[in-house]
């Protein structure tokens, strides 16, 4: 079994066992239900119910040979159209969420943990527009965040004409990290006199204290005017003091 397919069906919205069994017709071609059930080793009962489940999602087909039937993995680019089927549903929507949601507008902290996390944070940034101020940069996201596409999420920064400046650590991993960031256009960097192990961004009314741990990656937000011009004003005392790079 692919682990890495399985993981990426999951977040499509299919379950464990939906995942798997797509994934051995896919692998198999034409198979009964045992075949699959043996394959994936579940119960015969449990494997049939679950490829009643595919088939209604329209990603598994079948034919009866010999009053039997066989299943069929459907072509996994109808994958994409139920991601652009779900887009469209909660575009239509989404204003009837907003009317239920009631922003604070006091200062507000949260926390976030994992990759889902931390990638939520990103788009936040994207969302937001404003020009990203980073304190601390470490290196250590693109390891820690495995999966996440930097690239596009700075390619996406690029359309979006937010610059980017960036205070890194003196270690050789944080310094390349933002040479290649930078290389990407519309950012600069400075090395900082000393190392900080957590790393702080502000952008617009937002602060957000990363912790780049894998065993617990955490991120805390604040989300206050006060505390961002604080902040802002704290990278301007450091950046001006720093080497330039750009």
């Amino acid at each position: 079994m692919d682990i890495h397919l399985k993981e990426i069906l999951l977040k499509v919205g299919l379950t464990s066992r939906e995942s798997e069994a797509y994934l051995s017709l896919l692998k198999r071609g034409e198979s009964s239900a045992f075949e699959v059930s043996k394959d994936i080793k579940e119960s015969r009962t449990n494997v049939y119910s679950t490829l009643l489940s595919l088939i209604k999602r329209g990603l598994v087909t079948y034919i009866i040979k010999r009053s039997k039937k066989f299943f069929k993995a459907a072509n996994p680019e109808i994958l994409l159209e139920i991601i652009k089927e779900r887009e469209q549903l909660l575009s239509t929507n989404i204003n009837s969420f907003l009317n239920y949601y009631q922003p604070y507008h006091g200062i507000q902290v949260e926390v976030y943990e994992g990759t889902e996390g931390i990638k939520t944070i990103w788009n936040e940034v994207l969302r937001e527009g404003k020009e990203v101020f980073v304190i601390g940069s470490t290196g250590e996201s693109t390891e820690v965040l495995q999966g996440f596409n930097f690239i596009k999420f700075h390619k996406a920064r690029l359309r979006k004409k937010i610059r980017l400046k960036i205070l890194v650590n003196t270690t050789k991993k944080a310094i390349s990290h933002a040479k290649k960031i930078v290389k990407i256009g519309n950012g600069e960097y400075r090395v900082l006199p000393f190392d900080k192990p957590v790393t702080t961004y502000i952008y617009g009314d937002n602060v957000v204290l990363f912790e780049w741990k894998k065993s617990q990656l955490t991120a805390v937000h604040i989300t206050s005017k006060g505390m961002a011009e604080s902040f802002k004003s704290q990278f301007k005392f450091i950046w001006d003091r720093c080497t330039s790079f750009s």
